[in-house]
């Protein structure tokens, strides 16, 4: 594994001695529902018309199946909204939400634009607000169970540059999740909006992404950022690309899935930090990153 050098090493905690026993908040996991929900979304100068946002919701259920109730065990819940990358939509990062959502995480797979990053992030920002009104509106999946102050923010590829855009003008998420990341730039936003991030970040990315380099996207976005000292973290996993590192591993002929870098090292990093970050588990991800197995680098900041 190789460190960066200049910046500690949140892997060189991993070495240490644990006493007892690290644990995640869930003893078993939950059951997980699935159900697509519309908001209305807060009206913006930008749209003459008030639009509906439409959500891939993944949850804490109290059984499996589509559109069952909220687990009871526990809530409000801690959230991660997603945002998929160029060309994919809401259901295209179900592998993570699913994973999350069985660890006790509300998970909003935003189905919007497939391909302009500009509608895009223009809706992610309408989502904050949009959650709050509909965790307030009676008759609702998610009355009363959402915390508004522990909603993340994340995406992969374009979802992961629109990410950093909204963070960059921040309507009240509490931390971001960057999956091989674009750097958020393009000719109608040409300014890298990196060093306006002030909130926790976890950068998360393969040494073989063909599509956006990890020196030239991901680890140059984590080192612009304005993180509080501490907070962030990059990681970077080895032999590992732009879609592995999200995508499980499938097998029609079979209809079967494998193990793949996504479900072994980015899934649990990504549940780890956000245990971290929004539930105050400080030695879980210490934890972890014991045990993933295509962990190339680290670095904490």
């Amino acid at each position: 594994m190789l460190l960066l050098p200049g910046i500690p090493s949140l892997a060189l905690l991993s070495l240490l001695p644990i006493q007892g026993k690290v644990k995640a908040r869930h003893a078993s996991l939950h059951p997980v529902g699935t159900a697509i929900i519309r908001i209305n979304a807060p009206k913006s100068p930008e749209d003459e018309k008030r639009k509906r946002l439409s959500f891939f919701l993944v949850y804490p259920a109290q059984k499996r199946g589509k559109h069952t109730p909220l687990s009871k065990q526990e809530g409000p819940f801690p959230a991660l909204v997603f945002l998929h990358g160029l060309g994919g939509t809401g259901k295209s990062p179900e592998g993570l939400a699913r994973f999350l959502a069985a660890r006790g995480f509300l998970v909003f797979l935003l189905d919007g634009s497939r391909f302009d990053p500009e509608r895009q992030k223009r809706e992610a920002k309408a989502t904050y607000e949009a959650l709050l009104s509909e965790n307030t509106r009676k008759g609702s999946l998610l009355y009363h169970r959402l915390d508004p102050k522990r909603i993340a923010l994340g995406g992969h590829s374009m979802g992961g540059g629109t990410t950093l855009r909204v963070l960059a003008e921040n309507p009240g998420f509490c931390a971001g999740v960057l999956v091989a990341p674009w750097n958020g730039m393009n000719f109608r936003s040409p300014k890298d909006p990196s060093p306006k991030v002030k909130e926790p970040c976890l950068v998360i990315t393969g040494d073989e992404d063909r599509i956006l380099n990890w020196k030239k996207n991901a680890l140059r976005i984590f080192q612009h950022m304005n993180n509080p000292r501490g907070s962030s973290l990059f990681v970077l996993l080895e032999e590992v690309g732009h879609r592995s590192v999200i995508y499980q591993k499938r097998f029609s002929l079979f209809g079967t899935r494998s193990k793949g870098p996504a479900q072994t090292s980015t899934f649990p990093v990504i549940a780890a930090f956000l245990e971290k970050t929004l539930c105050n588990n400080q030695r879980h991800i210490s934890e972890v990153l014991k045990t993933i197995p295509h962990l190339k680098m680290v670095q904490e900041k």
